[in-house]
């Protein structure tokens, strides 16, 4: 089982297969099971592909989204954490791969990665210390 892929539905794979580029034979889909499909499409994804799938997901939408010119907050967060974990996950990325990738100059990824790592800060401070209301 890969790591954040157990949720992926066979269907929501084939889409984000086709949202992606990726060719995908239709006879790969109906000749193997599901968890081989799930495979064949996880290895033909780069790793920063991977990355972005696995957010897009964990947000609830497409990679075009992430990747689109929309300055919703939630479709904003979601590339700041694409930016934040493309930099962070190793093998990291380069600034410049990162800002291909979300479609964005490259002042504007660093300030994605650097607001992403301070909400993440903030959440870990507000959680640790002590401020928080409990009931």
């Amino acid at each position: 089982q890969m790591a954040g892929q157990a949720f992926i539905s066979k269907k929501r794979l084939t889409k984000i297969a086709a949202i992606i580029d990726k060719n995908i034979d239709t006879k790969d889909i109906h000749e193997c099971g599901e968890k081989d499909f799930e495979r064949a499409v996880w290895r033909r994804l780069s790793r920063g592909r991977q990355i972005m799938v696995e957010v897009a997901a964990k947000h609830g939408m497409t990679v075009g989204a992430i990747q689109s010119s929309s300055r919703i907050k939630s479709i904003s967060r979601a590339r700041d954490e694409v930016a934040y974990e493309l930099s962070m996950r190793p093998p990291s990325m380069k600034l410049a791969s990162i800002s291909r990738m979300i479609r964005r100059n490259h002042s504007t990824t660093r300030r994605a990665i650097k607001m992403h790592g301070l909400r993440l800060a903030k959440a870990a401070k507000g959680e640790n210390d002590g401020t928080t209301k409990e009931e």
